[in-house]
């Protein structure tokens, strides 16, 4: 039997109707045979249109159900976001505000490191330029006395020619004298310049390695801080997507089965969870 009570006066005929008319072959082609055919169809149709008609009043009140539920689901859902988006604006607001803030710092320190970079650089030069000018008056003085040294060697040699052969010799010996002490002086000085001007370059360098490792360590900290930045982000996407997926699983199964006797029950139940979180 039926499980629809509407039903139970079709489905009482239907065994009747069927011993009656199952199989039945009518001579169609005489006006009897043809007048037996038509009262048949046309009891059977009876049934089958009043039955039809029943359907639709039987459901009636269950599509206007329907109907009441996906209404009052989409206001609730309406009151929700409108109560959920300024919250959510919030959140996310103040997340770009972070991140900004967060790359602001990392571009200040950059620019800092940059600055203090330019200005060990220009201090660095006035440096070299005070070394420089101070080489150039040491060899100024040098060409001096090496200037003084032979006009004295011109004037000794004017004198030698007027002195007795000894004190050519004593004058000769003299210059001699004279000319190994300038060239050890100025052996001395050309070492020192030397060693001053390795000094400089050595300290140079060892600033530059040491600012290459700032700015390294700063470009990684900004690498480091856009991979976690892009991580949470994609994985903040994967989850939205998966609760998307979740939802439109369950709403597809409620279609399906919410009319089909076996599950209706389950369609039932997953309908009203779909409509308890807003997603009917």
């Amino acid at each position: 039997m039926s499980q629809i009570v509407e039903y139970s006066q079709t489905e009482a005929a239907l065994a009747e109707l069927a011993s009656r008319y199952k199989g039945v072959v009518y001579d169609v082609t005489t006006p009897g045979g043809m007048a037996d055919a038509k009262r048949g169809r046309s009891e059977i149709k009876r049934y089958r249109t009043s039955l039809e008609a029943m359907r639709v009043d039987i459901k009636a009140p269950a599509l206007e159900r329907c109907r009441a539920i996906d209404s009052e689901a989409k206001r609730i859902t309406a009151v929700l976001s409108s109560l959920e988006d300024p919250i959510d604006a919030q959140i996310k607001a103040e997340e770009r505000k972070t991140e900004e803030a967060k790359q602001a710092a990392i571009r200040a320190q950059a620019e800092a490191i940059a600055r203090a970079d330019a200005e060990r650089r220009a201090e660095e030069e006035r440096k070299l330029q005070a070394q420089r000018d101070e080489i150039a008056k040491a060899r100024a003085e040098l060409d001096a006395r090496e200037a003084e040294q032979k006009k004295a060697m011109v004037e000794a040699e004017r004198a030698r020619f007027a002195a007795e052969a000894e004190s050519r010799r004593k004058i000769e010996e003299a210059e001699r004298e004279s000319r190994a002490r300038i060239e050890e002086e100025a052996r001395k000085e050309r070492l020192r310049l030397q060693a001053v001007e390795d000094v400089a370059r050595q300290a140079r360098q060892a600033e530059e390695e040491r600012l290459a490792a700032e700015r390294k360590a700063v470009e990684d900290a900004a690498r480091k801080a856009r991979a976690e930045t892009e991580e949470r982000e994609r994985k903040a996407r994967l989850a939205a997507e998966k609760s998307k997926r979740g939802w439109e699983t369950l709403r597809a199964f409620v279609v399906d089965y919410k009319e089909d006797p076996e599950f209706a029950a389950v369609a039932n139940a997953v309908a009203g969870l779909l409509g308890q979180h807003g997603r009917g």
